[in-house]
């Protein structure tokens, strides 16, 4: 399975909108949606509200600063 690659670009102190690359589809295969997730520090993976499949960005608000955030697209 290819990956995508996520980039979040900072808005505020507390909130930022990641970008991807819509990951290639094998021939006869239709993207149906995202399941878009966030892990601060090392707690578990949550998942987020789901982007709309036309879209490339989401937006993530309310994070706290000094901590690590990671994203996933699955």
């Amino acid at each position: 399975m290819a990956q995508s690659v996520c980039v979040p670009q900072v808005t505020t102190k507390t909130s930022l909108v990641v970008d991807w690359d819509v990951p290639p589809q094998p021939q006869g295969v239709i993207l149906t949606g995202y399941i878009f997730e966030r892990q601060m520090d090392s707690d578990p993976w949550i998942e987020l509200a789901p982007p709309s499949i036309f879209e490339n960005t989401a937006p993530d608000n309310g994070l706290q600063v000094w901590h690590s955030y990671f994203y996933r697209l699955r």
